[in-house]
């Protein structure tokens, strides 16, 4: 187990032309959210004390951002993308800072649009095919797709937004899609908890930066750690050494009228979702740091692993590696 001490983060900023300036030395303060939804991946930066040249060529010539973060010995790049918009201002009669706000595949989300047809006898994985070069205008390329049988008798035609196209694309799969650095990815909701001899889980302990008690909520469990560049969207953690705090049920909500309400032979409530195993997969992580302050955090929200696969895994000498 590596030591999580003694932190490293380098923020770099670059233009067209390559041409780039490294502002690591300031105060940074940084959030980067991304989540199993269609949004691209989100960076809000800001950097305390820049000088006025610095600002002006962020403000007029930097294009793309780049943020590495760890501890001493391993650095992990967390976050590259484009600059969406800057700002800059002052915080207080001393500070002044510059704010950087930056995604992955803004462009094609919001601006890329399709016109074509796909033949008859067409399959669903064609249609992300299409979307891919729809989207390729912000060079995205494709990523995950689930393996679905089936194929159309009559030819699809699609026009309009490709985030729409995507949209029905991921109802018509039962997947739920993302746009996960530079590559289009769909999940099956079915697949989201089962896991495999070969994936690899990030043990995660009060040894290992576990902060807090992992917290369940109507939705899944929430989990606090120290940065980890390992955790990441589709990635799975097991929890060990400490034990889940249990979510409140509704009293006023009668357990058969929701799905994730059970009760015991005593009537006594409870939220289903808790894994035995502690295994959990990544639906949601939020990375934020201060590079002179306390903040240096990765929260994810996550569901319970497949028990019976989780445990074939294990029997059967999966990959089972530690993070930090």
């Amino acid at each position: 187990m590596d030591y999580q001490f003694l932190r490293t983060c380098k923020l770099v900023l670059s233009d067209d032309a390559g041409d780039t300036i490294d502002l690591s030395s300031l105060r940074v303060v940084f959030r980067i959210t991304h989540g199993i939804q269609s949004t691209p991946r989100l960076l809000s930066a800001r950097i305390y004390n820049p000088s006025a040249q610095t600002i002006n060529k962020a403000k007029n010539l930097y294009t793309a951002v780049s943020l590495s973060v760890g501890y001493a010995g391993k650095s992990s790049l967390l976050f590259q993308g484009k600059i969406w918009q800057t700002r800059d201002g002052r915080e207080n009669p001393v500070d002044t800072f510059l704010d950087i706000f930056a995604t992955t595949g803004e462009q094609a989300f919001t601006f890329s649009t399709i016109s074509t047809v796909v033949q008859s006898g067409w399959k669903h994985e064609d249609v992300h095919n299409a979307a891919i070069q729809a989207m390729a205008i912000d060079n995205i390329t494709a990523g995950a797709f689930p393996d679905i049988d089936g194929s159309g008798a009559r030819p699809k035609v699609m026009y309009g937004m490709t985030r729409d196209i995507a949209r029905t694309l991921g109802h018509s799969t039962a997947s739920l899609w993302s746009i996960d650095g530079q590559e289009l990815t769909y999940r099956s909701i079915a697949d989201m908890a089962k896991i495999t001899s070969s994936v690899q889980v990030t043990e995660l302990t009060p040894d290992s930066g576990l902060i807090g008690i992992p917290v369940q909520t109507p939705d899944g469990i929430q989990i606090t750690t120290l940065i980890n560049a390992d955790i990441t969207v589709n990635s799975f953690v097991r929890i060990s050494g400490v034990k889940v705090l249990d979510a409140l049920a509704d009293p006023s909500i009668s357990p058969s009228n929701v799905a994730n309400i059970q009760t015991n032979g005593n009537g006594q409530a409870s939220i289903a979702g808790q894994s035995p195993t502690g295994t959990y997969s990544v639906v949601w992580v939020e990375h934020s740091g201060d590079t002179r302050g306390n903040e240096w955090y990765s929260t994810m929200n996550c569901y319970a692993a497949d028990v019976s696969a989780d445990q074939a895994a294990v029997a059967g000498g999966g990959t089972i590696t530690a993070g930090y």
